[in-house]
């Protein structure tokens, strides 16, 4: 599989039909290790954004709507919205509530931070967020949009956030969120952003 900063325009027809099909994440490895080990983690972040854009531009469908506009939003888009929306309101136990037993969160940091791995389950998000506390201190946070089809939802958004070990900022990082949708609940959240920062501050 070609790295997707390569993808040529006659291949977004298929990127289209993979997100629609709920296949998104098949892109996803190599742009973890690029966004874990490249000195341009935030060039793989602009990508994939942009990757995900075309798809569903070139999909056209009334359920992939801009999420900021409520106007034909599907079931999934709604889910991840409400979660979105109870985290930047403190509600963790309704974040909770939204996530599959065997829920997955991963964010792409090289091995050695205190966020690095995978979390699994409930418990696993919880001890993730509680790690988050203690390792990232924010000083601003931005959702730009929210992009949907088949079984997944993408959240867009920038921040800046202090890394508390060495006081470095995250300058205007950009993020995107991907988060996987089965039976109502949230099964995976893919969590893809330039963490150069992060990891310096643990070697």
């Amino acid at each position: 599989m070609q790295e997707p900063a390569n993808t040529p325009s006659s291949e977004i027809p298929q990127l289209a039909e993979d997100h629609e099909a709920g296949r998104l994440e098949t892109y996803l490895p190599v742009c973890r290790v690029n966004a874990e080990t490249s000195t341009q983690g935030s060039q793989i972040v602009k990508v994939l954004t942009v990757l995900i854009a075309v798809a569903l531009s070139a999909l056209s469908s009334p359920s992939m709507a801009d999420g900021r506009h409520g106007a034909g939003e599907s079931a999934n888009l709604r889910l991840v919205k409400h979660m979105v929306k109870s985290y930047e309101g403190g509600d963790m136990g309704a974040v909770m509530s939204l996530l599959s037993d065997d829920v997955t969160i991963h964010l792409t940091v090289a091995e050695g931070t205190p966020l690095s791995g995978i979390f699994k389950g409930r418990d696993g998000v919880n001890q993730y967020f509680e790690r988050n506390a203690q390792t990232m201190e924010p000083q601003s946070m931005e959702v730009n949009n929210f992009l949907a089809g088949g079984s997944q939802v993408a959240v867009i958004g920038r921040e800046t956030i202090k890394v508390k070990r060495s006081g470095e900022l995250m300058q205007d990082a950009d993020w995107v969120m991907l988060c996987t949708v089965r039976n109502g609940k949230i099964t995976s959240i893919e969590v893809i952003e330039d963490t150069a920062v992060l990891s310096r501050a643990y070697r």
